[in-house]
């Protein structure tokens, strides 16, 4: 399902978030913030928020205080498998503003799609991005993370969809996985 999408070159660049939406973990008011930042810099952009919680209506006053709410930053709510897939692969950048992580399958569902992501380093993910797939921030940050948003929207065309969705293919694909493990079994039985 998550595979790269041909997109149009067309305006407003659009980021995407995909969350349980509440700010212990992903820190959705840092996201906001960031948004009211670019706005007043006066940077064209729209924010799509994906996912459900009991805080989501609290950030959609936050976002409607900053006069962002569906304008720039827009709650879509649940949204099934193949509709992530489907708005992830139509965005051009994944934001993860997370306080914390381990592995997160949403930034290897997003890369699978081919787009650059923006995260925060927590758990795994330095070990997954680099400069080719994406940008790493300082945790609780949001002026990192608008300027990270806009040299994104900037330098953006230096990403490569494939070579993204490559890296995540050879190291967490099926095969890839049971490769991993195949190795592992091997050397434990040669104990």
């Amino acid at each position: 399902m998550f595979i790269p999408i041909a997109k149009k070159v067309s305006a407003p660049f659009k980021f995407v978030h995909v969350s349980t939406v509440n700010d212990k973990e992903k820190n959705i008011t840092g996201i906001i913030q960031a948004a009211n930042r670019l706005v007043k810099n006066q940077i064209l952009f729209q924010i799509d928020i994906v996912g459900d919680g009991p805080e989501r209506a609290h950030f959609e006053l936050l976002a409607n205080e900053f006069d962002l709410l569906n304008k720039y930053v827009f709650f879509h709510g649940f949204q099934l498998p193949a509709a992530v897939a489907k708005t992830m692969g139509e965005a051009q950048c994944f934001i993860l503003n997370s306080n914390y992580e381990g592995l997160p399958c949403v930034l290897l569902e997003a890369m699978s799609c081919g787009i650059p992501v923006i995260s925060t380093k927590v758990g795994a993910v330095p070990e997954i991005i680099d400069a080719q797939q994406g940008a790493l921030i300082a945790v609780n940050d949001s002026n990192a993370l608008a300027h990270a948003m806009q040299n994104m929207i900037v330098n953006y065309k230096q990403y490569n969809q494939q070579e993204i969705r490559n890296s995540i293919i050879q190291k967490f694909s099926y095969p890839a996985i049971a490769k991993d493990f195949d190795e592992i079994f091997k050397a434990v039985l040669m104990v």
